[in-house]
């Protein structure tokens, strides 16, 4: 998925999302989903543009960033 630019999914796509990893995606830009309430780890690594708001993460509480 080296080559994924941006999301194509509705904000509410993912309302029982736990766990997110993305990986190795150097042109994924804009925001994350914005409302993943039900998300508790987010692990991200090797995506330089992407942006994220944790503010409608609510119960998040282990994010793994590695430049």
């Amino acid at each position: 998925m080296s080559n994924w630019a941006e999301w194509l999914i509705p904000d509410e796509a993912f309302p029982k999302l736990k766990t997110l990893a993305i990986w190795n995606c150097k042109k994924l830009t804009e925001d994350l989903p914005c409302l993943l309430p039900c998300l508790t780890d987010c692990f991200i690594s090797s995506c330089p543009e992407l942006a994220s708001s944790l503010t409608l993460m609510p119960i998040v509480n282990k994010v793994h960033l590695i430049p």
